[in-house]
């Protein structure tokens, strides 16, 4: 090739002063310069993005596993709390039993003796179901949380939940 043509492939054209490269091989360069100029730059501000997304991702992971140990150290507090609730009422109606032992069917609730007369009203029945207090927390933290963790759970319906103990039924809310 002679140095007095453009240096592109089979280009005869002549070369712009102090180039190798006519006027529109330097032009068709300049605009594939800008474009890999531009795409590189796009790739860094999407590589950049991508990291941004990736540690967003990670910093809500970490906050979420740490909502749900907070979340799971609460329940670990409330569960026993509310079971020694739930024992007292237990304690009540076996104690009930106890001393009626030929009456059937003493719950929690209301009872009648052999008589007719009333017994004392044991909290847990399902007119009077416990009232559990979920203390005020940002866990996002609700009542059937820390019922599933409480012995004798059993099931719930409409806002009440049940729990059996030592054959004993209880109902909460």
């Amino acid at each position: 090739m002679a140095k007095d043509r453009c240096a592109a492939n089979n280009c005869k054209e002549l070369p712009l002063k102090n180039d190798t490269l006519c006027a529109n091989h330097r032009r068709l360069k300049t605009k594939a310069d800008e474009l890999a100029k531009t795409q590189k730059a796009q790739e860094e501000k999407l590589k950049k993005e991508s990291q941004a997304k990736k540690d967003a991702g990670v910093l809500l992971q970490a906050k979420n596993a740490k909502l749900a140990t907070d979340k799971a150290a609460k329940i670990k507090e409330l569960a026993p709390l509310w079971n020694a609730q739930v024992k007292a009422v237990v304690t009540a109606v076996l104690n009930l039993r106890h001393a009626h032992p030929t009456l059937h069917g003493i719950n929690a609730g209301s009872n009648k003796d052999e008589h007719g007369h009333d017994l004392p009203v044991i909290p847990g029945g399902t007119n009077n179901p416990i009232t559990f207090v979920l203390p005020s927390n940002t866990l996002g933290l609700t009542k059937a949380d820390i019922y599933h963790a409480m012995s004798g759970f059993e099931g719930s319906d409409s806002g009440s939940f049940k729990f059996r103990v030592s054959d004993v039924f209880v109902h909460g809310h």
